[in-house]
Parts: C-alpha cells; structure tokens; sequence
C-alpha cells in the first residue's frame, strides 16, 4: 500500500500536494514492486473528505487510519479503516483470543452469516525490546494455522468484499 511520497500528514496539505503525494509515491511503488499499487494507509493515521476524494481520483481503492476499534466488524466506508487493533498493543492478545472464540454461524448457504474481520497492524521497526517481539510471536501462533481463518492481504480482502457486495440473490 502507498503511504505518501514523503510521509506528510495529507490532511493538513492543499490538494495538489495531496495529489503529487500520492501518485508520486504510486509510481515509485509501482515502478520497484512491478504491481498495482491500489490501497493506502494515512501517514500519522488521520484523513478527510478531501484526502480521501484524492485517493479515488488516484484509483486506490482503500485507506487504513491508525488506531484501534477492538471490533470485528467489517469496515463500511473502505477509505476510514479502523483496525482491530495494533499488533504491541497489551490488549492485541486478549482480543485475539475473543476472536477466535466468537460464534460461527451458517446461514441457508452454509457460510458464515455474521462475517468478522481482525485487521492488525503496524511497523516492524516498532520492535525494539525482546519482549516486542515475544508478544508479536504468541500473537502470531495464536491465531496462526485455523481452518476457519482466512488470511490475506488488504487487497485480496476488499476485491473480495466488492465481489461480494455485487452479488444479487
């Protein structure tokens, strides 16, 4: 995902240095990694209305705030992500743990009629003690290896959830 070209925080520019931050950072991205680039997470993790028109008018198709909700639910508005919860967080554990203990259930179709989302987050050098990285390890085989997780990428996911939205039946 972008993240702006220099790492400014996009709701404090005019909207054509908005612009120039995204598709510069766009380009580059693509230009190294060889794909489309298509989501966004916000430097400093803040947005607005005019932020995120800029983002559609980039064709990214997502934006991810920083902070926590502590909630399952599937995002609404995919340019206001909220994660779940930010992987160092003291709370991170114990909401896995509700996570993997919530009911499934399966509706006329047998699939999960009440869809949840754990969406993690953070940045790698954020780990700096041992125990930063012991907590990110239990996390990780908490909720490794389930039959009845999906894991993917942001993209995989909302390419999936718009599929999904455009189904009539």
């Amino acid at each position: 995902a972008c993240h702006g070209y220099t790492h400014a925080q996009l709701d404090l520019l005019d909207t054509a240095s908005i612009m120039r931050e995204l598709i510069f950072d766009r380009a580059e991205l693509e230009r190294i990694f060889k794909k489309n680039i298509r989501g966004f997470a916000y430097p400093q993790g803040t947005t607005n209305d005019t932020v995120i028109s800029c983002l559609r008018q980039c064709g990214l198709l997502y934006g991810r705030l920083a902070g926590a909700s502590f909630s399952f639910a599937v995002p609404s508005d995919p340019y206001r992500i909220m994660p779940t919860c930010h992987y160092l967080q003291d709370e991170a554990y114990p909401c896995a743990k509700k996570f993997i203990q919530r009911e499934i259930t399966s509706g006329v179709f047998d699939w999960n009629t009440n869809p949840a989302l754990m969406y993690i987050w953070g940045h790698g050098y954020e780990m700096r003690t041992p125990e930063d990285y012991k907590k990110a390890e239990n996390l990780i085989k908490l909720l490794s290896g389930r039959d009845e997780i999906w894991y993917c990428t942001n993209i995989e996911f909302f390419e999936y959830k718009q599929a999904f939205d455009m189904l009539v039946y």
